[in-house]
C-alpha cells in the first residue's frame, strides 16, 4: 500500500522511524517534504512558516495524498494535548476524505478538538499504536 505520513514536524524523527517500520512490512511511504531535514535541525516556527509558503509545502503534500492509497496521521501527545491533530494534519485529513482515501490515526483522536464533528464525519480507523492494523479495515 502507498501511504502518505501526516503529522507535526515536531515529531519528524518519530515519523521517520514509523515510516521505516512500514517499509519493512512492504508498504511504500511518502513523507512530508523536509521531514529528514526537520529531524536533524531545530528550526523556529517562523522558519517553518516561511518554508511552507516559499516551497508550497501544503500543495506538495496534497499531491502526495492524491497519489497514495491512504494517509497515516501520527497524532502523538503534544504538550497537554492527547492525540494531537494540528491544523495541517486536519487539513490533510480533509483532503484525503474528499479524495476517498483511507485515513488512519496512530492514536485515538483528541476528545475536545474544536473540529470534533468534522473529525467524526471523516470515518477514520484508529490503530491504537498497532501498525499491523493498516490495510485490515
Amino acid at each position: 500500500m502507498l501511504i502518505t505520513l501526516c503529522g507535526s514536524m515536531d515529531f519528524a524523527d518519530k515519523m521517520i522511524a514509523i515510516g521505516s517500520i512500514l517499509e519493512s512490512k512492504g508498504h511504500r511511504i511518502l513523507y512530508p517534504k523536509n521531514t529528514f531535514y526537520f529531524a536533524q535541525h531545530h528550526i523556529t516556527k517562523e522558519e517553518k512558516a516561511m518554508r511552507k509558503k516559499d516551497e508550497d509545502l501544503i500543495r506538495v503534500h496534497y499531491d502526495n495524498i492524491q497519489r497514495s492509497d491512504a494517509i497515516l496521521v501520527l497524532n502523538f501527545n503534544k504538550v497537554d494535548h492527547k492525540g494531537w491533530i494540528g491544523a495541517n494534519s486536519f487539513l490533510e485529513m480533509g483532503f484525503a476524505h474528499v479524495l476517498g482515501k483511507r485515513i488512519y490515526l496512530l492514536n485515538p483522536a483528541p476528545l475536545f478538538a474544536f473540529f470534533q464533528e468534522e473529525l467524526t464525519a471523516m470515518q477514520f480507523t484508529v490503530l491504537n499504536d498497532d501498525l499491523t492494523k493498516i490495510g485490515c479495515a
